[in-house]
């Protein structure tokens, strides 16, 4: 979506998105925050055609942004546009799953507690179908058998997640995602294998 075209394009207001944003290739200059697609078009579909703030308006209005989707589907959101989208999308959620995550993890406004990185269901299903049901860890396979996972999804879909078990989810998920936005997105951002440790110190 937004590796050969947003680069390339000769629109200025693009380009001006693309410059103010620090975009590189597939990724940003500060690239520790991975957003997959489907992400993007969740947190577009209630924050973004309801903004009052102008800058957000045109990029509305440049992309031709309808409804869950795009007219025009190259235009480029940045990661602070991205954050910012998110900040409704999560809390209004009307799905249990989420419910329970804003819950548990003490969501308020921007995010967590530690309110840099943001997770949907969707992507937290991603996360545990390949990581967790794996684990030698006792405490993850503990949460395994308590939620009753199985493959993409739960038993009981109602068990709740710390952003700290998220992030040690991530480590394996990513980096052998066959997706090729998420490979992109991955490979330009340096994104490798980390212990809990230093994906702790990243999200801070």
């Amino acid at each position: 979506m937004l590796s050969q075209v947003l680069v390339n394009s000769r629109d200025p207001i693009i380009q001006g998105i693309v410059n103010a944003s620090g975009f590189v290739g597939m990724g940003f200059r500060k690239p520790n925050i991975l957003y997959i697609a489907s992400d993007i078009r969740l947190m577009l579909s209630q924050v973004l055609v309801n903004s009052r703030d102008p800058i957000i308006q045109g990029i509305v209005n440049a992309s031709g942004f309808v409804g869950m989707g795009f007219r025009k589907p190259n235009i480029l959101y940045t990661a602070s546009d991205i954050r910012l989208m998110l900040s409704q999308v999560l809390v209004n959620s009307r799905d249990p799953i989420i419910q329970g995550i804003v819950n548990a993890s003490g969501f308020v406004g921007m995010g967590f507690r530690k309110p840099n990185i943001l997770y949907t269901a969707s992507d937290i299903r991603l996360m545990l179908s390949q990581v967790l049901v794996n684990s030698r860890d006792p405490i993850i396979q503990g949460i395994v058998n308590a939620s009753g996972f199985v493959g993409m999804g739960f038993r009981k879909p109602n068990i709740l997640y710390t952003a700290s078990d998220i992030r040690l989810m991530l480590s394996q998920v990513l980096v052998n995602s066959r997706d090729p936005i998420i490979q992109g997105i991955v490979n330009a951002s340096g994104f490798a294998f980390f212990s809990t440790k230093e994906l702790i110190k990243i999200a801070l």
